[in-house]
């Protein structure tokens, strides 16, 4: 690519990587060895992982009628405790 490319871009450095599923960018980032792009990838995935997991447990949530502001999100503390 052209400098121009690579500044319209923002690519900080090269080799640059970006892992995409699903038309959806999850990750990227530049990395001079493989253990770091290995890394960026797994960390990638494991926030994909989080987002999906708290989608799932929000639906289930409001399926049993618990959203935000539901009384058993923010229990009563005793005086005491």
């Amino acid at each position: 690519m052209s400098s121009s490319a690579w500044d319209a871009y923002a690519v900080p450095g090269t080799p640059y990587f970006v892992h995409v599923v699903d038309g959806i960018v999850v990750g990227e980032g530049s990395g001079t060895a493989w253990t770091q792009v290995a890394s960026m990838l797994t960390d990638a995935l494991a926030e994909r992982d989080l987002r999906e997991n708290r989608l799932r447990v929000d639906a289930a949530l409001q399926a049993a009628g618990i959203g935000a502001g539901h009384p058993s999100l923010h229990p009563v503390r005793s005086a005491g405790g």
